[in-house]
């Protein structure tokens, strides 16, 4: 009896081990890692990861509209659920599949390029700033960059045999015919600084008969639209916050100019470019959106698909909180 009782009590030492374990494992895993998923994805790849989301989105909104300075937070689950997929696909991949590293840096180089020339008027030191404020390096850019340019190749080879037939954009159009209509439309200029007598100062300018294109090209803090003397192109109703959106549905004819408004981003002072009514169109017009959204909808449905057996071939643990 005596060694039977020594016996329970090793293998309640070992259980009383275990539980331990696994409680320290519970509560200190979450500090540094935020999934499993074939190898530890760190709360440090995740914080990056979000960094660069945030960049990207405040790009994409600079000069449109206000910017949720959490938007990344905000999505920090489906940003994981993303790394995760990335790193599935990763593991599967065959060798083949992945671009070369000169392809890679021939790629990195030309997105570069191309947003310090969109965004950051071709100044490089300008794109550094801004990646600093976003607690970003150039550096960790670059890497991002790549691990996209690898997970792009890889959605193409897995999807590249997809085919859209005729048939299947007719009988798309003939049932959905009505979101292809042209809305009413709108095509805008605008100029914002950041004071109102600034604001004020450039629309009595303008009743003078200064030229727009000249005033927004020097003072708009619109980096997007400066080069382009303000423009916004042809738009559609909601696509502004209230205010501005007041403002610009309000100017009646062609040519004619806001009063200041005032938004998030600062002071605008608009000009109605142009006006369009609204229009059906005919499948021969939208034939190849039509195309485009077939595609892009089948695409996502069976990446969805494949991302899910993949996960479901290899354990993965989430820990974030």
């Amino acid at each position: 009896m005596a060694k039977l009782s020594r016996s329970r009590i090793k293998l309640l030492g070992i259980l009383a081990a275990v539980i331990v374990l696994v409680v320290l494992v519970a509560l200190l895993l979450p500090q540094f890692y935020v999934a499993f998923a074939g190898g530890f994805i760190s709360r440090g790849e995740l914080v990056v990861r979000q960094r660069h989301v945030q960049f990207a989105y405040e790009l994409q909104l600079r000069g449109r509209s206000p910017v949720d300075p959490d938007f990344a937070r905000k999505m920090q689950k489906e940003i994981l659920l993303q790394m995760i997929a990335e790193r599935l696909l990763m593991q599967e991949a065959k060798q083949e599949l992945l671009p070369s590293r000169e392809e890679q840096q021939a790629y990195v180089q030309d997105v570069v390029s191309f947003i310090t020339r969109e965004f950051f008027g071709g100044s490089s030191e300008a794109l550094g700033a801004r990646l600093a404020k976003a607690s970003l390096t150039l550096a960790e850019l670059d890497r991002y960059l790549a691990e996209t340019l690898v997970v792009y190749k890889l959605r193409e080879a897995r999807l590249k045999e997809i085919v859209i037939t005729e048939a299947e954009i007719k009988a798309h159009f003939d049932a959905r015919r009505a979101e292809y209509n042209l809305p009413e439309m709108i095509r805008l200029r605008h100029i914002v600084v950041k004071e109102r007598p600034l604001a004020e100062n450039i629309w009595r300018q303008l009743q003078r008969g200064s030229d727009f294109v000249a005033l927004a090209q020097e003072h708009t803090v619109d980096i997007v639209s400066r080069p382009l003397g303000g423009d916004l192109n042809w738009r559609r109703r909601g696509e502004f916050a209230e205010a501005f959106e007041v403002a610009a549905w309000s100017l009646a004819t062609v040519g004619s100019i806001s009063p200041v408004v005032k938004t998030d981003m600062g002071y605008h002072v608009i000009k109605l470019e142009g006006k369009l009514p609204p229009r059906e169109r005919s499948l021969v017009e939208v034939q190849d959106a039509v195309r485009a959204r077939l595609l892009e909808e089948r695409e996502a449905a069976l990446w969805e698909a494949y991302v899910s057996e993949l996960r479901r071939q290899v354990l993965v643990l989430v820990f974030l909180r």
